[in-house]
C-alpha cells in the first residue's frame, strides 16, 4: 500500500524503492485482507489517497525478508524486504 506520491514512482520506474535516507527495506503484507486493514487504518490516521500494490517477489528474495508481527493489523504479519531485493519484486496494477 503506497501513497500517491510513491505510486506515481512505481508507475514511473516499474519498481519498488525506498525512501531515501528512511527505511533499509520495504514492508509488505502477504494477503488483500491485512493490506485492506492497512490502507484503511493509514488513510484515516495520513488522509490522502493509499493505494494496495501487488508485487510479485521471487522465492529468495522472500527467504532474505524478515517476519514480524505488525502491529497496525491486528495478527497481521509485515514482511520487510532489503533494499538489495526489491529490483526483483515486480509491481502489478
Amino acid at each position: 500500500m503506497v501513497d500517491d506520491i510513491e505510486l506515481a514512482n512505481i508507475k514511473k520506474t516499474g519498481a519498488f524503492r525506498t525512501t531515501p535516507g528512511q527505511f533499509e527495506g520495504k514492508q509488505f503484507v502477504d494477503n488483500l485482507g491485512d493490506a485492506q486493514k492497512l490502507q484503511k487504518k493509514f488513510s484515516d490516521f495520513f488522509g490522502g489517497n493509499q493505494t494496495i500494490v501487488k508485487g510479485r517477489a521471487p522465492q529468495s528474495v522472500l527467504d532474505n525478508a524478515s517476519r514480524t508481527p505488525f502491529s497496525d493489523i491486528p495478527n497481521g504479519t509485515a514482511i520487510t524486504v532489503p533494499k538489495s531485493g526489491l529490483p526483483a519484486i515486480k509491481p502489478k496494477f
